[in-house]
């Protein structure tokens, strides 16, 4: 394999076109090829697991197109992230979308990319292909990295809690949300984190209203009463 000539100045999206049960299963695919390991730096599973690819100090396997820059390949300049399953017939769940945006804007900030169309790019972007398919969420993806780099709204329903002893209720609320969900805790004077400015709506399990557009209170005057509120909201 060829050591890395460059530094990482991409974001490279694929997907596997096939449904493999995970990661393990793509490098063996690639190592049937004769390559050296899989060609990606990471693999998305289908129900959100991060797969490790490809040791960053090696180029890639994954996409000879030429990178903006003129000079390297993709496959040299890129940081890539495929994504299993078949997004020419396949729409991506949320379960595996989020976790990518994740990891894509911690390899941005790693890497130092500033995120947009141009950095974070599609395989078919540069080179004869479909990938990442066309249901690919594209403007979605690169748009929510965008803004979790500015710390703009990232999730869908916040959980903000008052101790320890309400994470077991909110694990139960968080169960029954389809939406992507964070959890926060209030600190030893019952402050939240500015992190909830994060989620777009807010249950608040125990204690008072904070300072949010969009909450649903969910307290009692005791713990107790509390854990009743988070029942009676779940149908209990």
């Amino acid at each position: 394999m060829e050591l890395r000539p460059c530094v990482i100045q991409y974001i490279d999206l694929h997907h596997t076109a096939g449904h493999e049960a995970n990661t393990a299963q793509v490098r063996q695919e690639h190592l049937n090829q004769g390559w050296g390991d899989i060609g990606y730096n990471a693999v998305i599973e289908m129900d959100g697991t991060v797969g490790m690819g490809r040791d960053i100090k090696y180029s890639g396997a994954h996409d000879p197109g030429m990178s903006p820059d003129g000079v390297h390949t993709m496959n040299q300049a890129a940081y890539a992230i495929s994504h299993i399953g078949n997004f020419m017939q396949d729409i991506m769940s949320d379960a595996q979308f989020w976790p990518s945006v994740r990891l894509c804007a911690q390899k941005c900030k790693e890497f130092g990319i500033v995120p947009s169309k141009t950095t974070i790019r599609r395989h078919k972007d540069q080179y004869p292909t479909d990938c990442p398919g066309n249901n690919f969420p594209y403007e979605r993806y690169v748009n929510e990295v965008i803004h979790l780099m500015k710390g703009d709204v990232m999730v869908d329903e916040g959980i903000l809690i008052y101790g320890p002893d309400d994470f077991v209720p909110a694990r139960r609320l968080a169960a029954t949300l389809n939406n992507e969900v964070a959890i926060f805790m209030r600190n030893e004077q019952g402050m939240p984190p500015a992190a909830i400015k994060t989620a777009k709506h807010l249950f608040v399990i125990g204690g008072g209203e904070v300072n949010h557009p969009n909450q649903t209170i969910l307290a009692g005057a005791n713990w107790f009463a509390t854990v009743a509120a988070v029942g009676k909201k779940l149908g209990y």
